[in-house]
């Protein structure tokens, strides 16, 4: 596709493509550079509908309590190979006060439509999403995988979240330099072949 989408073709453009599973905005068929800048904002909402219904269809009990969602990995990076990579998604949430409050919490859920049988494809989706709870508790430890949630550019937020990440400075300290260190340190020996790249590639 070339040029600006028309204005009266933009939304049901966007809808099809971001309801196909195989070919939506999240998967690489549809860039950026393919709608004007006075789309971005119906591109957005698309996009974060399109999250939201991977997350509903993962089984995930709160997904009314989100507070942000964003895609990360090697889209995130910039290091997305078009038809290789796969979808992740990550995102935080608040608990229901009675798992806050009670005996039981429920601190994270992982899932992926490749299941625990086989490693990733192109079209599998990953998804990663913490407890507000938890992901502080990580990020006040310096994990790089929690920090890297205060600048990640997200699709959807919400003014918590804002807030949060307004002041990500309380959450930086150089004694934090060790572990991110050590965390380059293994996606070097990824990449490099000197250490095992697991189940999601």
């Amino acid at each position: 596709m070339s040029g600006d989408l028309g204005g009266d073709d933009i939304g049901d453009e966007l809808l099809t493509r971001a309801h196909d599973r195989g070919s939506g905005f999240v998967t690489g068929t549809l860039d950026a550079e393919d709608v004007g800048v006075g789309h971005v904002p119906i591109l957005l909402e698309i996009l974060m509908a399109d999250l939201m219904q991977h997350v509903r269809e993962s089984g995930f009990p709160f997904p009314e309590r989100m507070i942000l969602l964003f895609v990360g990995g090697s889209e995130l990076h910039g290091a997305k190979v078009h038809g290789t990579d796969d979808l992740d998604i990550y995102g935080l949430y608040i608990e229901p006060p009675d798992l806050v409050l009670g005996l039981e919490s429920f601190p994270h859920f992982v899932w992926s439509t490749a299941g625990n049988d086989r490693r990733n494809g192109p079209h599998d989706v990953d998804i990663t999403l913490y407890s507000l709870k938890k992901w502080s508790g990580l990020g006040c430890k310096g994990n790089p995988t929690a920090l890297h949630f205060l600048f990640a550019e997200s699709v959807m937020s919400s003014s918590i979240w804002k807030q949060i990440a307004g002041e990500r400075e309380i959450f930086l300290s150089r004694t934090f330099v060790k572990p991110f260190l050590g965390f380059a340190d293994d996606q070097l020996k990824r990449m490099t072949g000197k250490k095992g790249r697991g189940k999601e590639g």
